[in-house]
């Protein structure tokens, strides 16, 4: 089995676990290795990180459903204030499902039709 040598996996960084630096260090950052870096690992063991990678760490994990579990046809657009998607949870819900029990916005409403326009052949 062949890989790209391009392809890097990274370990799941938990923000918390990070003690921001007063100054920028010149350090290597220990996810990405570039410089300089603005955050170092609670308990020591010169674990750095970069400003990049904590902000990245620190964005919510987004989930997708499975394909074919939400049908866009159950959902209703609405008028009032639902709050936030509960899919990718950043977008404003505008889009309803009883039967779902679920809230969508607008992006995450069209990737459900254009997939599910892409499964029934439509397009």
């Amino acid at each position: 089995m062949k890989t790209s040598e391009n392809v890097k996996t990274t370990v799941p960084v938990d923000p918390a676990d990070y003690i921001a630096l007063p100054v920028e260090k010149d350090e290597p950052c220990h996810i990405c290795g570039r410089r300089p870096t603005s955050s170092v690992k609670r308990g020591g063991g010169g674990a750095y990180l970069c400003y990049d990678c904590l902000k990245k760490a620190k964005r919510p994990a987004k989930v997708q459903p499975l394909p074919g579990v939400l049908d866009h046809r159950t959902f209703t657009r609405t008028k009032v204030e639902l709050g936030r998607c509960d899919v990718c949870g950043t977008g404003k819900a505008v889009y309803r499902s009883r039967e779902a029990q679920a809230m969508v916005c607008d992006q995450c409403y069209a990737r459900l039709v254009r997939e599910w326009n892409g499964r029934e052949g439509v397009m």
